[in-house]
């Protein structure tokens, strides 16, 4: 276990970490896996007595999560940083005919990241990257494709930095090897309950385990 009593995990990242979390109260964990999460260490660990908190933004992409990160995130000093950013920074270049957000390509992605973590570093006790993914099992669709790419960049920036990386892409592959993408998300994007249960496994595997 590499948590301490009373330590505090702040996870933050886009809509699938906030999945509709209760922004008034800053230990409301929404309903997706930070919320498994914080029950599963709750029950496991009272011992622990572990705070988890969730700010994730819906819509957020790696501009936003730096502005976060720099002047809102960290402010209340949680011991332990979760993040997990990057579909949205992919999305936006098959939706923009919808939107006027400037375009994040892969350079600008990696420079920003690793800026982030070289911030955050200085003040958490530790840093947890959780990959991007797509639920879509098909491995040349154009937009799987570049969140592979976004998602290597993750996997390369933990490693650059010696953190702990949660592959959650994984996860979904494995079930698309039995079942079809609509049974854990209806855009392959957002997932259900089923799917946030594979991304809170992936990161007890990863973390805890």
């Amino acid at each position: 276990m590499i948590f301490e009593k009373n330590e505090t995990i702040l996870f933050t990242g886009d809509s699938v970490t906030d999945c509709n979390r209760n922004r008034s109260d800053l230990y409301d964990c929404g309903e997706g896996y930070v919320n498994l999460i914080r029950h599963y260490l709750v029950a496991k660990y009272p011992e622990l007595q572990l705070k988890v908190q969730n700010l994730g933004i819906s819509g957020a992409r790696i501009i936003e999560l730096a502005d976060c990160i720099e002047n809102n995130d960290l402010n209340d000093s949680p011991d332990w940083l979760c993040m997990m950013i990057g579909i949205n920074d992919v999305w936006r270049h098959f939706d923009r005919n919808f939107t006027n957000e400037t375009l994040i390509d892969s350079a600008f992605f990696f420079k920003a990241y690793d800026e982030i973590i070289n911030k955050a570093s200085k003040r958490v006790k530790g840093i947890i990257i959780l990959s991007p993914f797509m639920i879509e099992a098909n491995q040349n669709d154009a937009m799987r494709q570049m969140v592979d790419q976004y998602r290597a960049i993750s996997e390369k920036l933990s490693q650059k930095h010696h953190l702990i990386y949660v592959d959650c892409q994984k996860a979904f592959d494995q079930f698309l090897k039995y079942q079809s993408s609509y049974i854990l998300s209806p855009d392959r994007v957002h997932p259900n309950l089923a799917g946030h249960v594979l991304i809170a496994d992936s990161w007890l595997d990863a973390v805890v385990n």
